[in-house]
């Protein structure tokens, strides 16, 4: 090979297997390089349940079994018993019971209910929740039973999915987000099971929440693009969204006396946990968690804490997509690098 063509090609072979070595370090040794570099994060199917003071100054584990799923709490109204779904993943979460402390988990004293986003009655007397069959989000149905895990009974029977439930504060009503008419939407059904119809404003809409003192619901609505808080009349009409940041805004409850809603939100990066004032004001970020994705929460009955599961953020896979973009940054480098060596002139052999 002539000697003006040998020296840039073993420089750019150099260069090659220099820069792809070092992309490729880099992407199984940090952390900070992970978007330029294009890897993602996700939420890990684990998840274990905090207690938030509703001030923000201090977190705290509830559980702590990594590799389990505890996901979706609900404490009872007289603050004494957490339900939640509990999981080995891939496995189908079940509804557990647990003190509000997060000892003594224990299975229903009757039956095994297979669901998730269970909530209270306000009597404490029943549970809702939505269950499926498997991975198939098409066969969610809304579901109520007693407290012991008697007598459960199908609400619906629509063949779509659903997604979120509460019950209205004279434990007559549930409202509930389902898909059965195409579009989400918020529904509101009799607890036996008659007298459904749609919400009027809540087009787009699922994970309601109703206020305390039953005048209003709030809900999760993509309708402007971005998932957004939004509150209605609980008996239909004109929605008022609450937040306008361009990100992602989900899972609003309100607080025991209905003068604040908490939320989780990815406004300032991960899925952290939020509060806000009624009217969508003073809204405030109480975890800051950049390791974790919080998802859903319930207030204590005294309004001074709140208990969330947090799933753990793990990185995407680096192969193929951002492996395969470390060895094609490093052949452009080493290539454009042999280039710019067989057009220098010091680089040219004059023949004698």
């Amino acid at each position: 090979m002539p000697a003006h063509l040998s020296r840039p090609l073993a420089v750019g072979t150099g260069i090659v297997l220099l820069v792809t070595g070092l992309v490729l370090v880099m992407l199984l040794s940090t952390d900070w390089l992970d978007g330029p570099l294009g890897v993602g994060r996700r939420m890990a199917l684990a998840a274990e349940l905090y207690v938030v003071e509703a001030d923000g100054t201090s977190r705290a584990s509830l559980t702590d079994e990594p590799g389990l799923m505890h996901w979706g709490p609900a404490l009872s109204p007289d603050g004494q018993t957490l339900v939640y779904t509990f999981a080995l993943p891939p496995e189908p979460g079940v509804l557990v019971l647990a003190n509000a402390d997060g000892t003594g988990r224990r299975p229903f004293a009757v039956g095994r209910a297979t669901g998730y986003l269970a909530i209270w009655s306000p009597d404490g007397s029943r549970l809702a929740y939505i269950a499926q069959e498997g991975g198939d989000t098409d066969t969610a149905e809304l579901m109520v039973m007693d407290a012991d895990g008697n007598n459960p009974r199908r609400l619906t029977t629509n063949q779509a999915p659903e997604y979120g439930a509460s019950w209205s504060p004279d434990g007559r009503r549930i409202a509930f987000g389902s898909k059965q008419d195409g579009i989400w939407r918020i529904y509101v059904i009799d607890v036996e099971g008659s007298d459904m119809r749609a919400l009027v404003g809540s087009e787009q809409g699922n994970a309601p929440s109703w206020s305390p003192d039953g005048r209003m619901i709030a809900f999760t609505s993509d309708r402007m693009g971005n998932d957004d808080i939004y509150v209605v009349d609980a008996e239909g009409g004109p929605a008022r969204r609450l937040t306008t940041a361009n990100r992602h805004h989900d899972n609003a409850v309100w607080s025991p006396d209905g003068r604040q809603l908490a939320f989780n939100s990815d406004r300032d990066g991960t899925n952290d946990l939020f509060v806000m004032d009624a009217d969508g004001g003073n809204l405030r970020n109480l975890t800051r968690t950049p390791e974790l994705a919080e998802v859903v929460a319930t207030w204590t009955p005294d309004g001074q804490r709140l208990i969330v599961s947090a799933n753990a953020l793990e990185r995407a896979g680096v192969w193929p997509g951002p492996a395969l973009r470390g060895v094609g940054l490093g052949l452009l480098t080493g290539l454009m690098a042999a280039i710019l060596l067989m057009r220098s002139p010091s680089q040219t052999v004059q023949g004698s």
